[in-house]
Protein backbone atom coordinates (compact mmCIF):
# COMPACT_ATOMS: atom_id res chain seq x y z
CA UNK A 1 0.00 0.00 0.00
CA UNK A 2 1.18 3.53 -1.11
CA UNK A 3 1.31 6.07 1.47
CA UNK A 4 -1.08 8.75 0.78
CA UNK A 5 -0.40 12.59 -0.10
CA UNK A 6 -1.89 15.18 2.14
CA UNK A 7 -4.14 17.19 0.18
CA UNK A 8 -4.49 20.76 0.64
CA UNK A 9 -6.24 23.91 0.31
CA UNK A 10 -4.85 27.19 -1.37
CA UNK A 11 -5.08 28.96 1.97
CA UNK A 12 -2.76 26.29 4.10
CA UNK A 13 -0.52 25.75 1.20
CA UNK A 14 -0.21 29.87 1.74
CA UNK A 15 0.18 29.52 5.64
CA UNK A 16 2.61 26.48 5.32
CA UNK A 17 4.69 28.99 2.33
CA UNK A 18 4.72 32.05 4.92
CA UNK A 19 2.57 31.34 8.45
CA UNK A 20 0.31 34.19 9.62
CA UNK A 21 1.19 35.73 13.09
CA UNK A 22 -1.47 35.70 15.10
CA UNK A 23 -2.20 38.60 17.59
CA UNK A 24 -1.85 37.12 21.23
CA UNK A 25 -5.28 36.07 23.30
CA UNK A 26 -4.17 38.61 25.93
CA UNK A 27 -3.66 41.55 23.60
CA UNK A 28 -7.09 41.40 21.51
CA UNK A 29 -9.30 40.01 24.47
CA UNK A 30 -10.49 36.83 23.24
CA UNK A 31 -12.76 38.43 20.56
CA UNK A 32 -14.88 35.58 18.14
CA UNK A 33 -12.69 35.25 14.89
CA UNK A 34 -12.98 33.65 11.71
CA UNK A 35 -11.13 31.91 9.42
CA UNK A 36 -12.70 30.29 5.74
CA UNK A 37 -10.82 27.75 3.33
CA UNK A 38 -11.85 26.56 -0.44
CA UNK A 39 -10.64 23.18 -2.09
CA UNK A 40 -11.83 21.98 -5.52
CA UNK A 41 -10.89 18.42 -6.18
CA UNK A 42 -9.15 18.03 -9.81
CA UNK A 43 -8.53 14.36 -9.66
CA UNK A 44 -10.49 11.28 -8.69
CA UNK A 45 -8.97 9.10 -5.81
CA UNK A 46 -8.87 11.18 -2.82
CA UNK A 47 -11.71 9.75 -0.94
CA UNK A 48 -10.96 9.04 2.43
CA UNK A 49 -8.25 10.63 2.67
CA UNK A 50 -8.60 13.92 4.65
CA UNK A 51 -8.27 17.77 3.27
CA UNK A 52 -6.20 20.20 5.47
CA UNK A 53 -8.86 22.83 5.24
CA UNK A 54 -7.76 25.72 7.75
CA UNK A 55 -4.80 25.66 10.23
CA UNK A 56 -5.96 26.82 13.16
CA UNK A 57 -3.66 28.96 15.73
CA UNK A 58 -1.83 27.32 18.83
CA UNK A 59 -3.18 27.66 22.42
CA UNK A 60 -5.90 27.38 23.69
CA UNK A 61 -8.81 27.72 20.64
CA UNK A 62 -12.64 27.72 21.75
CA UNK A 63 -14.52 26.66 18.25
CA UNK A 64 -18.39 27.41 18.09
CA UNK A 65 -20.13 24.61 15.74
CA UNK A 66 -23.48 26.42 15.50
CA UNK A 67 -22.63 29.19 13.40
CA UNK A 68 -19.75 27.86 11.31
CA UNK A 69 -20.37 25.78 8.18
CA UNK A 70 -19.58 24.40 5.02
CA UNK A 71 -20.43 24.08 1.63
CA UNK A 72 -20.23 20.83 0.14
CA UNK A 73 -20.38 19.39 -3.54
CA UNK A 74 -22.79 17.17 -4.99
CA UNK A 75 -21.15 13.81 -5.02
CA UNK A 76 -20.75 10.53 -6.57
CA UNK A 77 -23.41 7.88 -5.35
CA UNK A 78 -22.78 6.95 -1.87
CA UNK A 79 -20.58 10.04 -1.09
CA UNK A 80 -20.43 11.60 2.22
CA UNK A 81 -18.63 14.21 4.35
CA UNK A 82 -17.02 14.25 7.71
CA UNK A 83 -15.58 17.84 9.10
CA UNK A 84 -13.30 17.04 12.18
CA UNK A 85 -10.14 18.08 13.32
CA UNK A 86 -6.28 16.41 12.81
CA UNK A 87 -3.76 15.05 15.76
CA UNK A 88 -1.94 17.52 17.49
CA UNK A 89 0.04 18.27 20.82
CA UNK A 90 -1.84 19.64 23.58
CA UNK A 91 -0.51 22.06 25.55
CA UNK A 92 0.72 19.61 28.32
CA UNK A 93 2.79 17.95 25.33
CA UNK A 94 0.22 14.54 24.95
CA UNK A 95 -0.71 13.61 21.68
CA UNK A 96 -4.48 14.12 20.87
CA UNK A 97 -5.75 12.28 18.18
CA UNK A 98 -7.60 13.15 15.01
CA UNK A 99 -11.02 13.54 14.97
CA UNK A 100 -11.98 13.56 11.48
CA UNK A 101 -16.08 13.41 12.74
CA UNK A 102 -15.94 16.17 16.05
CA UNK A 103 -18.13 18.62 13.88
CA UNK A 104 -19.99 16.76 11.39
CA UNK A 105 -20.15 12.89 11.07
CA UNK A 106 -21.32 11.29 7.48
CA UNK A 107 -23.18 14.10 5.89
CA UNK A 108 -24.80 12.70 2.84
CA UNK A 109 -23.76 14.53 -0.55
CA UNK A 110 -24.57 12.24 -2.77
CA UNK A 111 -27.99 14.05 -3.49
CA UNK A 112 -26.98 17.29 -4.86
CA UNK A 113 -24.78 20.11 -2.71
CA UNK A 114 -25.32 21.33 0.17
CA UNK A 115 -24.75 24.30 2.91
CA UNK A 116 -24.99 22.32 6.79
CA UNK A 117 -23.73 23.87 9.35
CA UNK A 118 -21.57 22.39 11.61
CA UNK A 119 -24.05 20.07 14.60
CA UNK A 120 -21.23 18.61 16.41
CA UNK A 121 -20.54 18.31 19.64
CA UNK A 122 -24.04 18.65 20.79
CA UNK A 123 -22.99 21.57 23.41
CA UNK A 124 -22.49 23.63 20.73
CA UNK A 125 -18.92 24.44 21.61
CA UNK A 126 -15.52 22.79 21.20
CA UNK A 127 -12.37 23.92 23.31
CA UNK A 128 -9.14 22.75 21.92
CA UNK A 129 -5.45 23.16 23.22
CA UNK A 130 -2.31 23.07 20.84
CA UNK A 131 1.13 23.88 21.04
CA UNK A 132 1.78 24.37 17.57
CA UNK A 133 -1.75 25.13 16.11
CA UNK A 134 -3.92 22.26 14.31
CA UNK A 135 -5.94 21.89 11.09
CA UNK A 136 -9.47 21.30 10.08
CA UNK A 137 -10.57 18.86 8.11
CA UNK A 138 -12.86 17.83 5.53
CA UNK A 139 -13.04 13.66 4.14
CA UNK A 140 -15.18 12.85 1.95
CA UNK A 141 -15.91 9.10 1.83
CA UNK A 142 -17.28 6.31 -0.34
CA UNK A 143 -16.62 8.57 -3.86
CA UNK A 144 -15.37 11.08 -4.99
CA UNK A 145 -16.10 14.68 -5.49
CA UNK A 146 -14.37 15.96 -8.92
CA UNK A 147 -14.30 20.03 -9.98
CA UNK A 148 -16.81 21.58 -7.54
CA UNK A 149 -15.19 23.22 -4.77
CA UNK A 150 -15.96 22.56 -0.94
CA UNK A 151 -16.23 25.75 0.84
CA UNK A 152 -15.92 26.12 5.00
CA UNK A 153 -15.95 28.97 7.30
CA UNK A 154 -15.36 28.07 11.28
CA UNK A 155 -15.74 30.68 14.01
CA UNK A 156 -13.37 30.80 16.70
CA UNK A 157 -12.27 32.29 19.88
CA UNK A 158 -8.88 32.90 22.02
CA UNK A 159 -8.41 32.48 25.55
CA UNK A 160 -6.73 35.51 27.30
Amino acid sequence: MTALVPLKSAEYILHDAAPREFIKGEIWGGKLRSSSAEFTATTVGFSASPVQMIRMPAGRVGIYPLVSFVDLPDGAATATAHVGYGAHVDEAGATVAADPNAFLNAEDIATGPIRKLLVLPATGFLDLNSQAGFDITITFNTADIVGTAAKIVIFYSMAN
